[in-house]
């Protein structure tokens, strides 16, 4: 009997889901098929990327599987379950994008806070007791001279302080909402111009219905990069 090759002993049993999803959000991180300047990886990279990704299966789910029966899979997938594969992608961006906001707030809250504090110390005692009391008039004995009465008018830059905080609040919502967006649509274009670039060979009717979302992605990035300019012209004010 002839002694069989070792990727044939290998488990020939169909992918599950929890490979396929791994196996899309492993290939989409290292960008397996499209890089950000347009270029491909050569065969011998890619080949890297694939025994990487079987390691990772092997120790996530237990099953080994074989540089081709990747390649295999991964190729049958982005032909025949393009849903599925656009679906798990847009997933996995929605995740980067929530943690990317959480980061954002967490760093907001913190300069927030610094802010504050410092503003405070920059006051005086009678000032930060006009803050806290505005209706109280505050009287100030000097040594040697008459009592002097202090108005709470002369503190009315604090009012400006809080205008110009609320409005960096604003300036930040508006930053942080533009940044998820951006992120979501690059994402969304670079899965949508793998997928263009793998059924021009296939499906015509079908590429052109690809190509047709990959322009409006497009134009919808170009809005978000000026909405961008806005937002960092608000913050250089």
């Amino acid at each position: 009997m002839p002694r069989q090759k070792k990727s044939c002993m290998l488990e020939q049993s169909s992918f599950g889901q929890e490979e396929l999803y791994y196996m899309v959000e492993f290939l989409t991180k290292q960008r397996y098929d499209n890089l950000p300047t347009g270029t491909r990886y050569t065969s011998t990279i890619k080949r890297r990327i694939m025994v990487a990704l079987s390691n990772r299966l092997e120790h996530k789910c237990g099953v080994k599987r074989s540089v081709r029966q990747l390649q295999k899979r991964w190729s049958d997938m982005k032909r025949r379950e393009a849903d599925f594969l656009l679906q798990v992608q847009m997933d996995i961006n929605r995740k980067r994008n929530h943690k990317d906001v959480e980061e954002l707030a967490t760093v907001t809250a913190t300069e927030g806070n610094v802010i504050e504090a410092a503003g405070m110390t920059d006051y005086t005692d009678v000032e930060a007791v006009a803050f806290e009391q505005p209706d109280v008039t505050i009287t100030i004995i000097p040594k040697d001279e008459e009592p002097d009465t202090v108005m709470l008018d002369d503190f009315a830059p604090h009012e400006h302080l809080q205008a110009a905080y609320k409005v960096d609040e604003h300036v930040q919502e508006e930053y942080c909402a533009a940044k998820v967006a951006q992120h979501e649509e690059e994402g969304t274009a670079i899965a949508v111009q793998g997928l263009v670039e793998e059924y021009k060979q296939s499906s015509p009717c079908t590429c052109g219905t690809l190509q047709k979302i990959y322009k409006e992605l497009v134009q919808q990035g170009q809005r978000l990069r000026n909405l961008e300019e806005k937002v960092n012209l608000l913050l250089l004010k």
